[in-house]
């Protein structure tokens, strides 16, 4: 008698646990934010990094000495998307979270996630990485993702393609009792969110789990003159706007080519996703001269072939597709069911036309332009095509920072920019706890 007695006092115990752990759950439910994702931008220090086996015949591991080789491939390496926010992210993304997780009450890897990628291969190359359909996964607690895991064996290293962003989304929802995710992409991140936002295949996830979308410094009509900086010269100054405008091009090109000019040349040859980036004619207008030499101007209509001139078959190949794919998503115009916002800086000198003293090579780096035109923008992405942003959002929607020390670099740790992503998610349902303290830089905010 005594031992059933126990036995159903250690029953009722059971259950009384379980219906506090359903209102301890239903409770916290109650207060779900949105998810939120956040998406970097391509190959600079702030890109979504990669890690590599170093079993190559190379002998080296590519991120490790990324100052140097960057990403280039050896032969027999393995290269994947790393998990979670490692080192350069974490440092390169520092600001933005600690704002999100003080100002917001975001917890990485609870209600706040990041989202890998192979950011090297383009749109076309995350689509072939696609095999099947998002599955749908158990509400549940989500797992802080490893920081630059070797991933085990066995495991796609194509993990970055479309079917694990969405998977990633996916699940990171679950996890959060089924709160629909608000998507931060910043960069090229925007440019592939807006397609795979308006693949008719990823209809039914994009329904079930996203809510908002905020695009961040996107170029969809190309990054004017800036991208042609690195493909020519091996140059990654030009993606600190701020900095390398406190250098006058006459001086710079008066700079030797450099063992780091050299590579970042090499890994930027036929590098896919570069095609995304090439400035568009509703941009500039298909007959802006972008690459201006001795013997030989280059206009926008004209970059195909500036691209063979380099001896870069592949990237000529690729470059109409690039355009149509990301032209494709823009025309489809705003995404059913999300809420767009578009935040995007305006102050800074941006290269829409570089001038060199020397004919462009075939397969060999140039020196710097000794003179470039600018216009307005983010000082890596033209304005106007920023503003093409607005094909996705409504007009109140845009959001617009003018401020000399906000770039397309730093819009996402400086306090205007800050201070736009908090207006935006206080709309979508995350307000900030409290105002964003000592903003003395000079700037203004728009929207």
């Amino acid at each position: 008698m005594a031992c059933r007695m126990l036995c159903a006092l250690a029953l009722a115990c059971v259950a009384l646990a379980g219906a506090a752990d359903g209102l301890s759950l239903g409770a916290d439910c109650a207060r779900a934010k949105p998810t939120l994702f956040l998406m970097s931008g391509a190959w600079r220090i702030g890109g979504s990094q990669m890690s590599g086996s170093s079993d190559g015949s190379g002998g080296v591991c590519p991120p490790l000495n990324s100052t140097v080789v960057w990403w280039l491939n050896s032969s027999g390496t393995q290269l994947w998307p790393d998990e979670g926010l490692p080192g350069k992210q974490a440092l390169y993304y520092a600001l933005l979270v600690k704002h999100l997780t003080t100002q917001h009450g975001y917890v990485m890897g609870k209600d706040f996630h990041v989202i890998p990628y192979d950011w090297r291969v383009g749109i076309q190359g995350l689509k072939q990485a696609r095999r099947r359909a998002p599955r749908a996964a158990p509400h549940r607690a989500a797992p802080d993702a490893g920081r630059g895991a070797r991933p085990p064996a066995g495991r796609d290293r194509r993990g970055g393609g479309m079917d694990r962003i969405a998977q990633r989304v996916a699940d990171g929802v679950a996890g959060n009792c089924g709160a629909k995710a608000v998507l931060i992409t910043h960069s090229f991140g925007a440019n592939i969110m807006a397609h795979m936002l308006h693949k008719p295949e990823l209809k039914a996830w994009r329904e079930a789990n996203v809510r908002g979308w905020v695009p961040v410094g996107g170029p969809f009509g190309g990054t004017g003159a800036t991208t042609w900086m690195s493909v020519l010269c091996g140059d990654f100054f030009k993606l600190f706007p701020i900095l390398s405008n406190l250098l006058r091009p006459a001086v710079g090109a008066k700079f030797p080519i450099t063992v780091i000019g050299k590579s970042v040349y090499t890994f930027a040859f036929g590098l896919p996703s570069w095609t995304f980036m090439f400035p568009r004619a509703a941009t500039l207008g298909a007959d802006h001269v972008v690459v201006s030499t001795p013997t030989r101007n280059f206009t926008v209509a004209e970059q195909k072939e500036l691209l063979l001139t380099t001896g870069n078959k592949a990237g000529a190949e690729l470059l109409e597709q690039s355009w149509a794919m990301n032209d494709a998503a823009m025309a489809a115009g705003p995404v059913p069911g999300v809420e767009t916002f578009c935040l995007y800086s305006t102050a800074v000198p941006t290269p829409k036309t570089l001038v060199f003293n020397q004919s462009v090579p075939e397969r060999f780096v140039m020196h710097r332009p000794y003179k470039i035109d600018t216009t307005p923008g983010d000082g890596v992405v033209d304005l106007a095509s920023l503003r093409l942003c607005s094909k996705f959002a409504p007009p109140e929607n845009m959001v617009e920072v003018d401020g000399p020390l906000v770039d397309h670099s730093t819009i996402l740790s400086h306090p205007l920019g800050l201070d736009g992503l908090s207006s935006i998610l206080g709309r979508l349902g995350a307000p900030a706890r409290g105002p964003i303290l000592f903003n003395f830089l000079p700037g203004r905010l728009g929207r």
